[in-house]
């Protein structure tokens, strides 16, 4: 029997749409456990289609070990959240500014 985490790679394609999102923005405002940001913060930068199911994809995180209650309605990154969202931040920023160095070479 092996008692092996799942990789970053796997926990990475188990999240929605949302729940992405919502540890891109987290992994944007650099928040750890220590650094830690209320919910209406995440609100604000989430697109209006995503907030129907918010608290659901917040409830979801919590029970992944991957956001942390610091407060009611506070939450900070876990030790393996904040190394999935930096993850997820590098990647939308290499598909985001790919882009822009190729327009970088025309010039």
């Amino acid at each position: 029997m092996s008692n092996e985490k799942p990789s970053h790679n796997g926990i990475i394609e188990k999240l929605t749409p949302i729940e992405k999102k919502i540890l891109l923005e987290c992994g944007k405002m650099n928040i750890s456990i220590k650094k830690n940001v209320r919910e209406e913060t995440i609100k604000k930068k989430m697109p209006d289609a995503y907030l129907k199911d918010f608290n659901k994809s917040i409830k979801n995180l919590i029970a992944m070990g991957l956001l942390v209650v610091y407060r009611p309605h506070n939450y900070g990154l876990s030790k393996e959240g904040r190394l999935i969202s930096k993850r997820i931040k590098e990647s939308y920023q290499r598909d985001f500014y790919s882009s822009l160095k190729i327009l970088m070479i025309v010039e």
